[in-house]
């Protein structure tokens, strides 16, 4: 059976047979299906109109990328239609380049999982193209999104597998970029050498490359590492390295975080005037963005810490946490939550000093986990196996091994001669009191019968005593420090837990009070063996100046200090040690009474004496108290309202100061009334 079609063509071409007919019909169906098969082999859309697509997301897929930091929400746009076109033509390169670039919009908008499932597509597509460059640019991308996330452990997967793809394909770019990242992962963790080391490799590829570009942020990059290890001045020489060539290249953003960079290491150093400068340069750079603006504030909170504006300070540093958790950023918020800590803790805000302590703590722990470095280390190692360019490596890797066994012998041995020498000092001291005190015991046991030879014995041996206890007071400070600095550098080590942090937090206390104890003791020695200057004092000037030195610490008790007005005249007296016993009896008051009390200091003169009052509303003495509170070294039965210590020699100084003085110090107290302690001058 013919169709109607066929026999009309048939017709035409005078086709009677029916043998021919069917000739014809074999050879039209011949025809229609090559021509059918060539036009499915085309575009549906035809050639021109082919071309003209693939130009358009050319040139959208560039827009996308050009805007990613101008504006990202063209980036979006711009993206959205290179992969609707490209799903229109079934363009799986584009599609995967869109993808990318929607990857890269979301992570400037800070929505990182959603950023995250995007280069996972482009991934896939990649994998399927067998596009071995762009598979490693998708690995990086992915890299850097688990690093800003702070899983760690997926950033140096994704990480090395980029690495290995642009080894592969001989990318030299792709390495540098690899091993910056690598670098940039082994400082978060606090493996210095680690990235010091990458950080070098990475140089050394731009300099082959000559990639003045990557200088900018790999000298940065170095300098940070330098930073952490507190070498200031050679971190400051790479940041300014780094900041002239990103002025060369006129990059705002790399030019913006490098001036704050060296702001904080000028504060650091003590150059304010280069810190400020600093700063309004980099306030001028038209740049802004959300770890900038981190940056920013940690500049400002470290500036007007180190002036001594702590409320400021505080200020500052609670908006650079508040940021950097804003940003989902832990270095930062650990850096944060540690100047918030510091800063407070000067405040004597210690509840909220020891919550941002806690926070710094998590964090650090979520940062530096020991498993994951080893598993890091072991992929470094790895991968220098793979590349087959490890022996250089691998001789740095063993001296730096080297140089660490070598800095922990180091520390153990000044360890073990601190130990040593303390024990040397207090066994020297125990045989010299142990050979006094024979000697002396010999002495007054044969010459018992002189009494005043004995007195004066008595008087030399006390003497030396109190010489002894001077000196070793003394010597015991350099031991005490030691032990401190031993102490901060356990809490530093990264396998120490809460529990043990807890510890050495207490050993450290304990150290701090040891040595507040000993800088008491010394300052008593001094003052009961200084010379008396006689000059004019003035009052009560004298009482006002006095008011002003106390009043932070009396405002951080809300306690307010009164200076009884009175006219002016002069005692002719040692400013220094007067100084001295009102400086005991003021921080007595304000540490034995209540917040929101008053205290009132008062001068006069009577017909013989010139007289100076301090009145406070504290707890006052019991009967027992004032038998015994002008002895040394006496527990009284009031206790401070804010925790704060008494060794129990103030009050036993003022005494003693005022004898030397030629004055009195006279006490009336009753329980629950507040005290008033009198100093009494003769008028000469």
């Amino acid at each position: 059976m013919c169709s109607p079609f066929t026999t009309r063509i048939a017709l035409i071409l005078g086709l009677n047979n029916v043998a021919e007919r069917t000739l014809l019909v074999f050879f039209l169906f011949i025809y229609f299906t090559s021509v059918s098969q060539s036009q499915s082999e085309q575009s549906p859309l035809g050639d021109s109109v082919q071309d003209s697509l693939q130009n358009k997301m050319e040139h959208l897929t560039e827009l996308s990328i050009q805007f990613i930091s101008k504006d990202p929400e063209k980036t979006k746009q711009y993206a959205q239609e290179a992969l609707s076109l490209a799903l229109k033509s079934k363009n799986r390169y584009f599609e995967g380049r869109a993808y990318t670039n929607l990857g890269h919009y979301f992570e400037v908008t800070e929505d990182l999982l959603q950023s995250v499932q995007f280069h996972l597509k482009a991934l896939e597509i990649a994998r399927s193209l067998k596009d071995k460059k762009e598979e490693a640019r998708c690995y990086y991308n992915l890299g850097n999104i688990y690093m800003l996330i702070g899983n760690f452990e997926s950033a140096f997967e994704y990480t090395y597998q980029a690495l290995d793809g642009d080894v592969a394909a001989s990318d030299s770019a792709g390495i540098l970029d690899d091993y910056n990242r690598i670098g940039q992962l082994h400082l978060i963790i606090e493996n210095i050498p680690r990235a010091s080391m990458f950080f070098r490799m990475a140089l050394k590829v731009a300099l082959d490359i000559r990639d003045t570009a990557s200088f900018v942020y790999l000298y940065s990059n170095i300098a940070l590492g330098l930073e952490k290890q507190n070498n200031i001045d050679s971190a400051v020489y790479y940041n300014e390295l780094a900041y002239k060539y990103s002025v060369q290249i006129s990059n705002n953003e790399n030019t913006k975080g490098i001036l704050y960079n060296l702001a904080n290491l000028y504060i650091e150093l003590g150059y304010f005037v280069k810190a400020e400068q600093a700063m309004s340069e980099a306030k001028n750079v038209a740049y802004e963005s959300q770890d900038i603006k981190a940056q920013s504030y940690a500049t400002e909170a470290r500036y007007l810490k180190r002036k001594g504006k702590w409320r400021e300070s505080q200020l500052f540093a609670l908006n650079y946490f508040n940021q950097a958790t804003k940003i989902r950023s832990k270095p930062l918020a650990y850096d944060a939550a540690v100047l918030v800590s510091e800063i407070s803790f000067e405040l004597k805000e210690f509840e909220k000093s020891h919550h941002y302590l806690k926070l710094a703590l998590e964090f650090k722990d979520s940062l530096i986990n020991q498993s994951n470095i080893q598993k890091f280390e072991a992929w470094d190692y790895n991968h220098q196996l793979k590349t087959n360019e490890n022996k250089q490596l691998l001789l740095e890797m063993a001296l730096l091994q080297k140089e660490k066994r070598i800095e922990n012998q180091k520390y153990w041995i000044t360890v073990c001669a601190a130990l040593i020498l303390s024990l040397g000092i207090i066994v020297f001291f125990d045989q010299r009191v142990q050979r006094q005190q024979k000697k002396y015991a010999k002495h007054i046991e044969t010459k018992n019968k002189i009494l005043l030879e004995s007195l004066a014995n008595v008087t030399v041996l006390k003497d030396e005593m109190q010489n002894m206890m001077y000196h070793t007071a003394h010597d015991l400070k350099s031991p005490l420090n030691t032990i401190q600095g031993s102490l901060h550098l356990l809490q530093m080590k990264s396998s120490i837990d809460q529990d043990d942090q807890r510890i050495l937090a207490g050993a450290e206390k304990a150290v701090l009070h040891g040595q507040d104890f000993i800088q008491q003791l010394l300052g008593v020695y001094l003052d009961e063996h200084a010379e008396v200057k006689s000059e004019l004092v003035q009052l009560p000037a004298f009482l006002e100046e006095k008011s002003v030195v106390f009043a932070s610490q009396s405002s951080a008790k809300n306690i307010r200090i009164d200076v009884k007005p009175s006219e002016t005249f002069y005692l002719k007296t040692d400013s220094y040690l007067l100084s001295r016993v009102l400086d005991n009896l003021i921080s007595n008051a304000i540490k034995f009474s209540m917040p929101s009390k008053s205290l009132l200091l008062a001068a006069w003169q009577s017909n013989q004496d010139t007289l100076i009052s301090v009145q406070d509303q504290g707890p006052g003495f019991s009967t027992d108290d004032l038998k015994k509170v002008f002895q040394k070294f006496q527990r009284l039965s009031a206790q401070a309202t804010a925790g704060e210590k008494s060794h129990g020699l103030g009050l036993s100084s003022v005494k003693s100061i005022m004898e030397k003085l030629g004055g009195e110090v006279e006490l009336k107290s009753k329980i629950g009334e507040g005290s008033i302690f009198l100093l009494r001058f003769k008028h000469a």
